[in-house]
């Protein structure tokens, strides 16, 4: 369900940025209810598991570390945008695969990640089915 959002959100995104001539900041008013609505059904999924485990208590006991969080998303996402205003998604695209790629291999390398091999077998293998969507 990732990789249709994803595509769908930086294909609306360079259109926006691109033909329509708005900001970065203009486009995210735009996004972000579309996004709001996709998240929706997992919300209404995973919010009665997360009440029962009492899963909201580690926000307020670590409220600095989920601001933070917070601020380094938005500002991502503000740098994906002008990303691909200067450029275009599929630069983008490009670039987010080639830094999960390297994850993967950090998590092995430096980290000692034992199941890196399947996990990159499993990273290339969606990666070439859904390479026909360029």
């Amino acid at each position: 369900m990732a990789l249709p959002t994803t595509q769908v959100r930086l294909v609306l995104a360079q259109k926006l940025l691109s033909n329509h001539k708005m900001a970065p900041m203009e486009t995210l008013y735009f996004i972000s209810p579309i996004c709001i609505l996709w998240m929706v059904p997992f919300v209404l999924l995973e919010l009665p598991v997360a009440l029962r485990h009492d899963s909201f208590s580690i926000v307020t006991d670590h409220p600095l570390l989920f601001i933070g969080a917070g601020f380094s998303g938005f500002f991502v996402n503000i740098t994906s945008f002008l990303l691909v205003k200067r450029t275009s998604s599929m630069t983008f695209k490009l670039l987010t695969m080639m830094r999960n790629g390297g994850l993967v291999l950090a998590s092995g390398l430096f980290f000692g990640q034992c199941r890196v091999a399947r996990i990159a077998r499993q990273y290339s293998f969606g990666k070439t089915t859904t390479s026909h969507l360029r």
